[in-house]
Parts: structure tokens; sequence; C-alpha cells
């Protein structure tokens, strides 16, 4: 019932895909402690499920992005490179028109996230999620890089990834 099918078109644009379906989640308020090791990396404080995420990602390396599970009524994600006629709202507002030198984490209709780099405002996880999915790849660098500078947008994700990540980390860290 909980089963994601996840889906690599290219391999050699993300070698690796994991996911956790998490439901009956909990929204709480960030932990202070959290909070304040956060702060000491120059990383703000979101909510207790954002803040593990990016906790572990400057613990291990490892990125990842929560999506609100209700927005993927097939459970499919599907890692691929974008078309030409695709758009994404990131989460931060900005609009990028992608291109096929663009990686997506897409759901059978659209694009979500710009892989790497920030998640999609549509399927973004908010404060009225009741089951959330987190998401962590292994994407080519360089492409994730590339898509980055073309969408004027550099975040810790993509600056790990810029680095060539090791590509089996993404499962210790869903863990």
């Amino acid at each position: 019932d909980h089963a994601i099918d996840l889906e690599i078109q290219d391999t050699a644009v993300c070698s690796r895909l994991a996911a956790l379906h998490c439901t009956n989640i909990t929204h709480k308020a960030s932990q202070i402690w959290m909070a304040m090791r956060l702060a000491r990396v120059d990383s703000k404080p979101i909510n207790t499920i954002v803040d593990i995420t990016n906790y572990v990602m400057f613990d291990l390396s490892q990125p990842m992005h929560v999506f609100d599970a209700a927005n993927f009524p097939n459970k499919k994600l599907i890692a691929r490179t974008a078309t030409t006629t695709e758009k994404l709202e990131l989460l931060d507002g900005h609009q990028v028109n992608l291109t096929a030198q663009d990686i997506v984490i897409a759901d059978d209709l659209r694009p979500v996230a710009l892989a790497g780099v920030m998640g999609g405002k549509q399927a973004s996880f908010t404060t009225r999620a009741t089951a959330i999915i987190i998401e962590a790849g292994a994407f080519q660098a360089a492409m994730v890089r590339n898509s980055a500078t073309r969408a004027k947008v550099t975040t810790e994700a993509s600056t790990r990834f810029s680095k060539q990540l090791d590509p089996m980390q993404n499962t210790t860290a869903l863990l």
C-alpha cells in the first residue's frame, strides 16, 4: 500500500534513485537543539521534517527532497531529462524554462523538481501534508552544475551534487 514506483530513464544522468513513503506524519516546529545546529552552518530551520533532511545532508553530504505524497496519486517518481517545452516553478518562486540538459524528478505528467538543485512548488511539502515522500538520488554532476548556473540558483544541494557524490550513499541517508 505504501510502495512507490521509481523509474530511471537514463542511468547516465541518474545512477540511483531511492524514496520513502511515510504516512500519518505529525507536524512539529523545529526542535531547538537541531535549529541551533543548523544555524551554526548558516541553514535556516523550517520545521522538523525539512530540518531532518537538511541535518542529514550536512552530516552525510546527501541532499534529499520532501514531497507531499498527495501530489502523487499514482505513487510514481521518474528521474529523466526534461524537454524544451517544460517549465517548472521552483520553491523560491523562480520560473525555469527547462532544456534537454536538465535532469528532473517527475510524476506521470510533469516535472516536480529540478534534480540536484531545488524542488518545485507544485508538489512541495506543506504543513497540510498527511503523508510524504522523501527522495534521494545520485545525479550527474556536470548536468546539475549547468542546470543551477542556467537557472541562476545555487543551493546546498547543487553545491554538493556538483562535486560528484558517492552514488551508494542515498539509501544510507534515507535510513
